[in-house]
């Protein structure tokens, strides 16, 4: 495809954007300025690629500026991120000059970038899997995975859960009339059991307080989150988050009062989202399936394995020594 025109967005258009990447097959909302913009020390810079005066792909990047160094890093809590291309362009013979042009026009502006594009995102990764040893020839090209339910009834869901122990749990609670459950907005809550989870696995929360209930507050706004508090007694003993775009449910953040553990509220809470997501039509996304533990967890609710690609080239000399040297984090 020739003809490719680059230009930055304003950022008084970034709504433009948005409604793009949110119509498009691989599009999701971190690759939105609803999502970046809130990101801790980082610019949002988003560029538009153009085809005969129409929109056609872009990217939207989180850009640091660390010890002069210009770098690209995967954002906090988020997922998948990177460039994306319309529809058409994504099954087109033209997307390989696309991301070439992407990386060499936007990309190569940077001491150092990474970008984990979406599952269903295949010809885009296959097409940047290519493209990108030609132009970096040290980028690291590194399989993930993911867990996704989709496509199954309502009545029929819990039955597919393959761990027992899970559909256990989730029977127990639904049957206390002691738990009580509710949509929530109360973000302060939220955060406090999630860092109370997190405290208790011995790690910290990927973002600070302020951050994230601002980022939450401005998700339920648009409409792109649900949040569901858990209660014994009156008492909030679990609370899950999953934000959504108009393919997808992530589940993206809980918590648990460790007082509580033996109520297996978590599980129950699970499921009652992953409900949601099949009553919406929506695929439900368990993120965070790298790590074997919670990996295991999440095989329990019956999901299928999907795949995705982490691209992360770091083409500085300087930038490779600070992050080697862990003045640089990245």
């Amino acid at each position: 495809m020739n003809g490719l025109d680059l230009q930055r967005f304003d950022p008084k258009k970034y709504y433009e954007w948005d409604s793009f990447v949110l119509a498009q097959r691989d599009g999701t909302l971190f690759h939105t300025s609803i999502w970046l913009n809130e990101q801790p020390e980082t610019e949002t810079q988003i560029f538009g690629l153009y085809y005969e005066g129409k929109l056609v792909g872009g990217t939207a990047l989180a850009v640091k500026k660390r010890w002069g160094q210009r770098i690209v890093p995967q954002p906090r809590m988020t997922p998948y991120y990177g460039p994306v291309f319309s529809d058409a362009l994504a099954l087109s013979a033209g997307l390989k000059n696309a991301c070439t042009y992407l990386l060499s026009q936007v990309y190569a502006r940077f001491d150092a970038f990474s970008f984990n594009l979406p599952p269903q995102a295949v010809q885009a990764s296959q097409a940047f899997a290519a493209a990108l040893p030609g132009l970096f020839p040290d980028s690291t090209i590194k399989p993930m995975r993911t867990n996704r339910i989709c496509d199954i009834e309502a009545n029929l869901l819990l039955e597919s859960y393959t761990g027992k122990s899970q559909r256990r749990y989730i029977r127990r609670a639904s049957r206390m009339p002691e738990i009580s459950t509710q949509t929530s907005e109360d973000f302060e809550q939220l955060y406090l059991l999630a860092e109370e989870s997190f405290q208790a696995a011995g790690r910290k929360h990927p973002m600070p307080r302020e951050t994230f209930i601002r980022l939450a507050k401005k998700l339920h706004h648009h409409g792109l989150a649900n949040c569901l508090t858990v209660e014994f007694k009156g008492q909030p003993v679990a609370a899950y988050w999953v934000p959504f775009d108009r393919h997808t449910a992530y589940y993206l953040s809980s918590g648990l009062n460790q007082s509580f553990k033996n109520l297996h509220a978590g599980p129950y809470a699970m499921h009652l989202m992953i409900r949601d997501a099949m009553d919406q039509k929506l695929v439900f996304d368990f993120e965070g399936s790298m790590n074997e533990t919670i990996n295991r967890y999440f095989t329990s609710f019956g999901p299928e394995e999907k795949k995705y690609v982490h691209f992360r080239v770091v083409p500085s000399k300087t930038c490779r020594f600070l992050i080697q040297s862990k003045a640089l984090r990245f």
